[in-house]
């Protein structure tokens, strides 16, 4: 599976470097390149939230010795109101270093079918569209950085069992058990609790539904392109006429005006959709209205973001 999932990309031969925490998933995926004898590197990043990480480190270090394997070991101490995302970006830019000094073509991580579940979940709570509740992507490339998770269809409980009958041996981190980071209190106790109400396993379910939602993204990508093309772009402002599209289903329709907010990194509320819908549609004139930091114009049916940012003094 590992080795089609590689060749789909076209990384035959391509040296990556595997995210390494020493937990069972990044652990299997090591053995698997090993077997495979796919060329890598090892990243390993201390967060030092337990006194048993520095001595798991030097633990990867001698592995990676025995494997001849190259070993790259950062260490990160961060505070903030959201650590989690704090540390997954201070991740990224250690990641994005070491390819760039090695050489190395992406990042291969271990991420499997219960993460795509919890994070599909997530979204639906946080009453994403349907669009973004695709969850993790096989492939996914932030900035110059190219992340390939190629565990996405393996439960957790498969890894355990290949690991297991090979006795190859794996870190247990209990932070994975405090329910004070909302990923731990997702698959502690919200899927299990769902799982037990539904009478079955749901993980498998919402995957499907993550899948289904990549596909009505990339549809809809097909679909924008020539709304895309309406856009005027100017030094000061970026603009779209709406009145052409006035005959578009409705689903169309605030796809195109979200894309068009997205492309200027704007995200909107269902407040300022809503308020932007009604200007629009009842082609109204001279509205300002704010979003994020930008001047929002509706006239007639035109659109058009200020790219200057609004200050308030």
């Amino acid at each position: 599976m590992i080795k089609n999932f590689l060749n789909s990309f076209n990384l035959e031969e391509v040296p990556l470097l595997l995210g390494l925490s020493g937990g069972p998933d990044s652990t299997a995926l090591m053995h698997i390149l090993l077997e495979l004898n796919h060329p890598f590197q090892v990243a390993h990043i201390d967060h030092g939230w337990r006194p048993e990480s520095a001595s798991e480190a030097a633990e990867i270090v001698k592995m990676c010795e025995k494997w001849g394997i190259g070993c790259h070991i950062r260490s990160l101490k961060l505070e903030g109101p959201n650590l989690e995302d704090l540390s997954r970006q201070a991740r990224h830019r250690v990641f994005r270093e070491i390819c760039l000094a090695e050489g190395l073509e992406g990042v291969v991580l271990g991420h499997h079918a219960d993460d795509q579940a919890e994070t599909v979940l997530k979204r639906v709570f946080e009453g994403a569209s349907l669009p973004k509740l695709q969850g993790l992507a096989s492939k996914t490339q932030i900035g110059d950085l190219t992340l390939y998770r190629p565990l996405l269809s393996v439960r957790k409980e498969v890894i355990l069992e290949w690991l297991e009958e090979r006795k190859i041996p794996y870190f247990t981190d209990p932070t994975n058990l405090d329910t004070r980071f909302l990923r731990n209190r997702m698959r502690a106790r919200i899927l299990p609790t769902l799982s037990d109400q539904f009478g079955k396993q749901i993980e498998m379910n919402l995957c499907r539904l993550g899948e289904q939602a990549a596909e009505l993204s990339a549809f809809l990508q097909i679909i924008l392109k020539p709304f895309r093309d309406q856009v005027v772009d100017h030094d000061e402002w970026v603009s779209l006429d709406f009145k052409q599209f006035s005959t578009q289903s409705p689903f169309i329709y605030k796809a195109v005006v979200r894309d068009f907010f997205e492309q200027q990194r704007l995200t909107l509320s269902k407040s300022v959709m809503e308020t932007l819908l009604f200007h629009l549609q009842k082609n109204n004139a001279h509205k300002t209205i704010q979003v994020g930091q930008k001047q929002v114009e509706i006239h007639r049916g035109n659109l058009t973001i200020r790219k200057l940012k609004l200050f308030s003094l």
